[in-house]
């Protein structure tokens, strides 16, 4: 999944022109999902499902992240799998959990 995660904050830095900071932030809360998802082993964008991506929310809750921290994460996590249904990486967005 890091070569998805790649080219999308590629693309928010070249097409939407989103300040370093920004891309940075959406960057590091994707890097995280991807290594709680392999952990669940899961390693390719197009098997990450709604439920997989309910448990992760779950587990963040689990560990005490602020609602507004989980929120950041949750729209990060949207707009990468927006992204990938739009350059036709994935067939269905798992993101509506």
């Amino acid at each position: 999944m890091e070569k998805e995660i790649q080219e999308f904050t590629e693309y928010l830095e070249t097409v939407k022109r989103l300040s370093r900071n920004t891309v940075l932030s959406y960057r590091g809360d994707l890097i995280k999902m991807a290594a709680y998802l392999q952990l669940q082993g899961i390693v390719r964008a197009a098997d990450v499902s709604a439920t997989a991506l309910s448990s992760y929310v779950l587990d963040m809750e689990k560990k005490g992240m602020s609602a507004a921290t989980i929120s950041r994460y949750v729209a990060s996590i949207k707009a990468f799998f927006e992204y990938l249904l739009r350059e036709h990486e994935i067939a269905e967005d798992p993101s509506f959990f």
